[in-house]
């Protein structure tokens, strides 16, 4: 279960499959009723399309009400089901998020291989591309550790990102954010390994994005700039050839 602030984009992805062969394939026409905490059934949404196949993504922007929201997916016709997901809407942050916070499916294209879903077809191995309640981290874990992740790059890179750099920015936080999880679930020697790699590569990327931040911002130069070692010698002396064995 995911937690949100109150006019987040709350971001919800479905899946159908064959079910002969367990592979993602879309249904005929699927849709999504959200049910608000105080019991209200919005109307189903217009059909949604499945792209790619059987991956059926749907955008909610809530309203102002606190509290459990359900999302129900109804797949009808060829490769039909149902779905359920449940996100919580509750102020609880000091500051919120920026504008270049990394969604999930970004996190997970630095960690592929955790979005294995624990529900699995057998003779199926199925990634899916981003994190929800049958993964391992789930969709709301990470998005605790993505936060955490915006943090450390606000408390680098300072608290004002240009516009231009948003880019820049949710990259940086997706690699630390990825990093975040490899640390906090290893599941074998190689995972710290990976989590290795990726601080370097995140220490890499927000070093970078403070630099160019600095330049169109104006501020201190990133902590890895300012520790360059530099050196100075003194001019040489006019016989100094005659040094040179």
């Amino acid at each position: 279960m995911t937690i949100y602030e109150p006019g987040d984009l709350v971001r919800l992805r479905f899946y159908t499959r064959d079910p002969a062969t367990g592979a993602l394939a879309s249904a005929t026409s699927a849709t999504v009723t959200i049910t608000t905490p105080d019991g209200v059934v919005g109307a189903p949404s217009s059909p949604i399309t499945a792209s790619p196949a059987g991956t059926y993504d749907y955008d909610y922007t809530p309203g102002a009400q606190t509290g459990f929201h359900l999302a129900k997916f109804l797949a009808t016709g060829t490769n039909a089901g149902e779905a359920d997901a449940w996100f919580v809407i509750r102020s609880r942050r000091s500051v919120p998020l920026p504008e270049w916070t990394p969604e999930l499916d970004a996190v997970a294209d630095w960690i592929p291989g955790r979005t294995l879903s624990s529900i699995l077809t057998p003779g199926v191995e199925s990634y899916l591309g981003t994190f929800t309640d049958t993964t391992t981290p789930t969709n709301e874990q990470v998005s605790r550790l993505i936060e955490a992740a915006v943090a450390y790059v606000r408390s680098k890179v300072g608290a004002t990102v240009d516009s231009t750099l948003y880019d820049e920015a949710r990259a940086a936080a997706s690699v630390v954010a990825a990093a975040y999880v490899e640390l906090a679930y290893p599941t074998r020697d190689a995972d710290l390994n990976t989590y290795d790699r990726l601080w370097a590569q995140a220490g890499f990327l927000v070093d970078s994005l403070a630099d160019s931040n600095t330049t169109i911002t104006g501020g201190s130069t990133s902590l890895a700039q300012s520790l360059m070692p530099t050196w100075s010698y003194p001019d040489p002396v006019p016989w100094g050839d005659t040094l040179i064995p």
